[in-house]
């Protein structure tokens, strides 16, 4: 993950990128078989990471409005044993983050087990219908931020100078 400022370089397992714009949108990591510190430390990186995506686009967009940008999601992907779960950190009103799970699934292993796949669909198919509504809205951010038509007030650039500790 790229650093710019305060903001530090991290090493994550897999990133990936918008299209339109090149930012990172889904964090990945892999923990292993063993659900222990390690488990906890990439917890803390995804959620470092998705924070430090969101300050990144926001630095892009400073003249967007902010309301849209609260729409903004970076998704997580972590892998731990046989158990997958997908996550989503965004921007709320007050200035803080909100990380939550929003969906989980145990990859079958074995014949025995192979109904779990309908979870693993199903959450495959979330993270594919967000990713496309953020390439939908990055076109609404960009637009925003050269249009010239959001008050000042409304814009990412007010929003961040009066919530000092979100830059």
């Amino acid at each position: 993950m790229p650093g710019e400022g305060s903001i530090p370089k991290k090493l994550a397992d897999g990133i990936g990128k918008g299209v339109l714009d090149n930012k990172e949108r889904l964090i990945v990591e892999s923990s292993g078989e063993i659900d222990n510190g390690h488990t906890i430390e990439d917890t803390l990186k995804i959620v470092e990471c998705s924070i430090q995506c969101l300050k990144m686009d926001m630095i892009s967009n400073k003249l967007a409005s902010i309301s849209t940008f609260q729409k903004r999601q970076v998704l997580g992907l972590h892998y731990v044993g046989d158990k997958l779960s997908l996550t989503s950190t965004k921007l709320l009103n007050n200035g803080r983050y909100s990380h939550v799970l929003l969906r989980s699934a145990v990859i079958p292993r074995t014949w025995h087990d192979r109904h779990n796949w309908i979870k693993v669909f199903e959450l495959v198919v979330k993270m594919n219908t967000i990713l496309k509504e953020q390439e939908a809205l990055t076109q609404v951010l960009l637009k925003e931020n050269v249009s010239g038509e959001i008050e000042k007030l409304n814009t990412i650039k007010y929003f961040c100078a009066s919530n000092e500790d979100l830059t």
